[in-house]
């Protein structure tokens, strides 16, 4: 949705005709449901008493207001419907067919006042509508799961929306009762923009004379959530009060004493309903005393009311100074101490609401829903209502958790064996794993080709590069885009052949990364020239595949030391410059190559063993481990017979200083998982650097694999590891994948 509300208001701020007609038959809808229709309320003019004034009750008038949804989502279904209705009390044959906002409001009607499930309808009230099907999201997901969950929370005696619906529904009680709105009572369920209609449409019928309020009442209601919350907060008063001013001094030109008496009596009219209390213009037991009198009833009404701790101490203190200070209370202090007290309430409710968005990111992250847990960060970081109560509304609706790794299965493992299936690995925060299926092939060849992840086509979304070798010196780039689909078909993306000589690529360490800081997701892979006799040249060579985010890419070749490209390369920005490095790793040496913008300069060692380091793991991710900005390499490697270990090699930057070498973690019983492949994947959502093995647990072919994930800490380094069990159609051995971080 836009910025705009699902009115449509054109820019010159009236409604479109049909809009405008669209907006009038709800009116009369919302009429028919209400407890009593419009009545004639005040003499002309605007000067007289409301015409349902109510016992004196303190209201608590704080904004409050939905965040409008991110996606889409299906209104609710009639099987939906029936089981909410049901679950209520409602008859189900008389709302199954109502659309979803309206099924909302009866329940609303039905539930207990000062329930959860009243109070969660009243805030699925307020959301916005969607300008093409006229639908709420957050009504159609209080149908599907709020009531469920709200009946849940009444059972458990937990509150989470009590207090912010309180609020929602008292700043429009004080609308109501500051225009003498008859019938309120029925109408502040409605959400914000549904009540403004209501009280545009009474006072521009009824009390013509409020010119201010009927225009701004027009504008709250073209603008969106928080321009209607303060409109209702605080503006409606404003503007309200000066057109009550204006037609005091209207009908009362030439008799400044009449003026005076008029403007008096409603100065504490508009007073007393700032803190909720209903008074009439002409009532002798409100009118006929002193200032400081007036404030002492008032206070007799608001004293020990904790929503308005601030407002009552000024009051009091007006008092003590006399009738000059409790006049100036009256006719101003007082409704900027309850303002104040809005504020202190609001943050209260805030703080209510950090806590219930803070738990449930917390069980996300513990329990390795990525999705959530990053949603509810977001609606954190935010920090407003508006976020926080649509994250709390809506995350039962968020997608799956994208996939973690991606991997292609070999129906035979055999060197030449065809036939290859690709998968989505998903779930690697969790207690096991789970694949989903996007593409299988009867003629690939698994030991032909590399593959590596990333996002080639700028949509957000994981796609997988694959560089395969259909024959000696001919080689083609395919595209897997958005994998997570289910369904992804391989897109040629470049290709390279010659017939007596050309190009070899070292294709099994292809490895993606942003490597001249464009934000698009290139390739780099070695490559030496040969031709039928030999190789043309002695230089290998780094080969370049610049994205264009198209899914094509240009290559461009450079001459490479030769150690260099036999080690293991990882890519990531050590430089810290925006554009991505390469790190190459041996069993003796690391090597970083930094990138030029528009290449890779030659590689430098950086570190060097005393031995021989051996049996080192085949593919090792640069990740930021003590969240200083700059990444550094983590490596497993065996130990000895039984054990493997995780290290870490630190201050990798050309200006760092020696490079450092910690181990990180040690296990024992999985010494074969040195044979497999590291990736780093956010696997809980918590945004900090999480690192998974994939390995066998020993070398036959058919051994399965075996995963175990190292969880970061957002405060630096890991804080467990876990194994991870595999998904139960992962019925093959390690040695038949090939796979993709």
């Amino acid at each position: 949705m836009n910025g705009a509300s699902w009115t449509g208001w054109v820019a010159a701020g009236r409604p479109r005709r049909s809009d405008r007609a669209f907006h009038l038959r709800r009116v009369r809808w919302l009429s028919r449901h209400l407890v009593s229709t419009l009545v004639v309320a005040g003499v002309a003019g605007g000067l007289g008493a409301p015409a349902s004034a109510r016992q004196p009750t303190p209201r608590h008038i704080v904004p409050v207001a939905v965040a409008r949804p991110a996606s889409s989502v299906p209104p609710a279904t009639t099987e939906e419907k029936l089981k909410a209705a049901t679950a209520v009390g409602l008859d189900p044959a008389q709302v199954a067919q109502l659309d979803d906002r309206e099924f909302t409001f009866r329940v609303w009607q039905k539930a207990p006042v000062g329930s959860e499930v009243s109070a969660a309808a009243v805030l699925a009230l307020n959301d916005e509508i969607d300008p093409d099907t006229k639908q709420s999201v957050a009504c159609s997901l209080y149908i599907r799961t709020g009531i469920t969950e709200a009946k849940d929370r009444d059972a458990n005696q937990e509150i989470r929306d009590r207090n912010a619906a309180a609020a929602a529904t008292a700043r429009r009680q004080s609308a109501a009762d500051l225009v003498g709105l008859p019938g309120s009572s029925g109408r502040i369920g409605l959400g914000d923009r549904d009540f403004i209609i209501v009280l545009w449409e009474y006072v521009r019928q009824q009390q013509p004379g409020l010119t201010g309020t009927i225009a701004a009442a027009e504008k709250a209601f073209a603008g969106g959530m928080t321009d209607r919350e303060t409109f209702l907060g605080g503006g409606l008063g404003a503007v309200y009060a000066a057109d009550r001013r204006r037609l005091i001094d209207e009908a009362h030109q030439g008799d400044e004493a009449a003026r005076k008496d008029a403007e008096r009596r409603f100065a504490r009219q508009f007073a007393a309903s700032a803190v909720g209390v209903a008074v009439t213009i002409d009532d002798p037991q409100w009118m006929g005393i002193r200032e400081d009198d007036f404030l002492r009833r008032l206070g007799d009404i608001i004293g020990t009311d904790p929503l308005f701790v601030l407002t009552e101490a000024a009051r009091a203190k007006a008092v003590m100074q006399g009738q000059a200070a409790s006049l100036s209370f009256i006719e101003k202090g007082i409704h900027e101490r309850v303002a104040d007290d809005g504020l202190r309430r609001r943050e209260g409710i805030r703080a209510e609401y950090r806590r219930s968005v803070s738990d449930v990111r917390g069980r996300a992250e513990r329990d390795g829903y990525k999705n959530l847990a990053r949603a509810a960060q977001r609606a954190l970081a935010d920090g407003t209502l508006q976020a926080m109560i649509w994250f709390l509304q809506s995350y039962t609706a968020l997608p799956l958790d994208s996939s973690d790794v991606a991997l292609f299965q070999a129906h035979d493992s055999a060197p030449n064996g065809k036939g290859v299936t690709g998968w989505a690995l998903r779930h690697l925060g969790r207690s096991s794993a789970t694949v989903q299926r996007f593409w299988t092939s009867s003629t690939w060849i698994h030991s032909r080709f590399g593959a590596a992840a990333g996002d080639f086509d700028r949509d957000g979304r994981k796609d997988v590069a694959v560089l395969y070798r259909v024959a000696t010196y001919h080689y083609r780039i395919f595209l897997f885009s958005h994998i997570d689909s289910g369904d992804s078909r391989p897109v040629l993306a470049w290709e390279t052949k010659s017939e007596k000589k050309g190009w070899e690529f070292g294709y099994h360490q292809l490895v993606a990364g942003d490597y001249n800081g464009d934000g698009l997701t290139d390739l780099a892979v070695q490559g030496s020239r040969w031709a039928d006799n030999g190789p043309i040249d002695k230089s290998n060579h780094l080969y370049l595949m610049m994205s264009d985010g198209k899914g094509a890419f240009a290559a461009k070749a450079t001459p490479f030391e030769h150690e260099a490209v036999t080690g293991t390369p990882s890519a990531g920005d050590v430089d810290r410059d925006g554009k991505d490095d390469l790190v190459f790793l041996s069993r003796k040496k690391l090597w970083l190559a930094v990138s030029s913008g528009d290449g890779i300069k030659q590689p430098v060692v950086r570190w060097s063993a005393s031995s021989e380091e051996e049996r080192l793991i085949d593919r090792n991710p640069l990740v930021d481990i003590d969240q200083d900005g700059s990444p550094e390499l983590v490596v497993l490697r065996q130990a000895n017979d039984s054990k493997v270990e995780a290290r870490a090699f630190r201050n990798l930057a050309p200006a760092a200083g020696n490079v450092a070498v910690s181990k990180l973690w040690e296990a024992a019983g999985v010494a074969r998982l040195y044979f497999g492949q590291a990736f780093a994947p956010d696997v809980n959502g918590d945004g900090a650097t999480d690192v998974t093995f994939v390995g066998p647990q020993a070398v036959t072919p058919d051994d399965k694999p075996v995963i175990h994930t190292m969880r970061g800490s957002r405060h630096g380094g890991f804080s467990a590891v876990r194994r991870i069990g595999n998904p139960k159609e992962m019925t093959w051995g390690y040695y038949a994948m090939v796979m993709a971080g």
